[in-house]
């Protein structure tokens, strides 16, 4: 699948996805992310709001079984991976690499 130019202008693009809708009983946001998904995308991958194959911008990182909120951490942290070990990566673990990307590509 394609991801698109890594550098336009001088400006480098990085991006992974969520291709989960999966849900947890401790996180209120999942159970409505898996309806939304279920829903518009019918079958397609996605992360409850956006089709995974609309994502893929520059550099793509990967795809991990997360969806959309639990990919900047929320609701309040609460991610699977902080329970149980479901993720491959847990969400801080992976912005934690990507600034040591940034760092060690002189950015």
């Amino acid at each position: 699948m394609k991801s698109g130019a890594a550098e336009v202008n001088g400006v480098r693009y990085y991006s992974w996805s969520g291709v989960s809708t999966g849900f947890s009983l401790f996180d209120p946001s999942d159970a409505p992310l898996s309806a939304l998904g279920t829903l518009a995308f019918f079958g397609e991958a996605n992360d409850g709001l956006l089709a995974t194959c609309t994502t893929r911008l520059g550099t793509h990182l990967g795809d991990y079984r997360q969806n959309h909120l639990d990919e900047v951490n929320q609701v309040l942290g609460n991610t699977y991976g902080s329970q149980f070990p479901y993720y491959e990566k847990k969400v801080p673990d992976i912005f934690k690499d990507q600034a040591a990307r940034l760092k060690s590509a002189g950015l």
